[in-house]
């Protein structure tokens, strides 16, 4: 539940900000990895 609401909110966050795109996605990845384990 938790990570489907991470990947709306960064790929939302990518449509705004395409500058920090692949910046903020890799940090995103991290998180919901990090989450995967918890």
């Amino acid at each position: 539940m938790m990570s489907i609401i991470m990947i709306k909110f960064s790929s939302s966050k990518a449509g705004i900000v395409h500058k920090y795109h692949n910046h903020g996605t890799l940090i995103d990845f991290k998180l919901l990895y990090l989450m995967d384990f918890s």
